[in-house]
C-alpha cells in the first residue's frame, strides 16, 4: 500500500480507497472517501458549513458554503 498525506480533499476523493479525517492531532473518522467525506463530517472538523456534492460525472465537489452578510 501507499501513504500519501493530502489537503486536497477532493484529490483524496478522487484517488484514495481509505481516508482519515482528523481535527486537532486526534482521529474523527476513517472509511471510504464517500463515508467519511460528508458535509456533516467536514462540517464538524472545519467549523464551517461545507457543501459535499457529486457532478454528472461522479466527480466530488468540496467546499466551503458562503456565509451570507
Amino acid at each position: 500500500g501507499v501513504l500519501v498525506v493530502l489537503h486536497d480533499l477532493t484529490l483524496a476523493a478522487a484517488f484514495a480507497s481509505t481516508v482519515l479525517l482528523m481535527k486537532e492531532g486526534c482521529v474523527t473518522h476513517i472509511g471510504t472517501p464517500d463515508d467519511v467525506l460528508t458535509s456533516k463530517n467536514l462540517s464538524t472538523v472545519y467549523d464551517t458549513d461545507i457543501f459535499v456534492d457529486r457532478t454528472s460525472t461522479d466527480q466530488v465537489i468540496i467546499q466551503p458554503m458562503l456565509k451570507a452578510s
